[in-house]
């Protein structure tokens, strides 16, 4: 079993979770110039280590937090029907995706973590497979990111961590 981190932006993420679809890009962001073929290269190359019943969590660009918990229900494929509110991009680079059984109840609530939560832990070498995900320099721009199953367990904890949190002081 293999965890993933999938960058989307906010305005694509309430359509994504409704859906339970993630798509990656094909063109450069704001453009219509097609992304270079390295590029491409790039988003194939993580996506098709994916396979049904990974987990996966979700960092949400521009908010900085990170979602979850889910699972993969289908396998990466190409798609270019429009699922999303944005008539100049596709995202055809796809996988369908599910609420983790075990963890229903934090898919249904948007459990999430601020990004900033997971830097004391890389500071301490407790999650390694993450460096930063908001100022990514990574020249492929990666969408989806394999990380360790350590380091997804690190991510359950701290969601259920402000999972905890939050519905307690709702009760207030």
């Amino acid at each position: 079993m293999g965890a993933f981190i999938c960058t989307i932006s906010e305005r694509d993420w309430p359509i994504s979770r409704e859906k339970g679809v993630y798509g990656n890009r094909e063109k450069k962001e704001g453009t219509n110039e097609k992304l270079k073929d390295n590029q491409i290269q790039s988003i194939i190359r993580d996506l098709i280590s994916m396979k049904e019943g990974d987990i996966v969590f979700f960092h949400i660009r521009g908010k900085q937090s990170i979602h979850g918990v889910y699972e993969i229900r289908k396998a990466p494929f190409y798609d270019t029907t429009n699922i999303f509110e944005n008539i100049d991009e596709i995202f055809p680079y796809r996988f369908l995706y599910k609420p983790h059984t075990q963890y229903t109840y934090l898919a249904e609530y948007d459990a999430n973590i601020d990004v900033h939560s997971l830097y004391e832990y890389i500071d301490r070498g407790e999650i390694k497979s993450l460096v930063t995900l908001e100022n990514e320099m990574n020249i492929e721009g990666r969408g989806v990111r394999k990380i360790l199953m350590e380091d997804a367990n690190i991510i359950i904890n701290l969601l259920h961590r402000d999972f905890k949190l939050r519905k307690s002081s709702e009760r207030l």
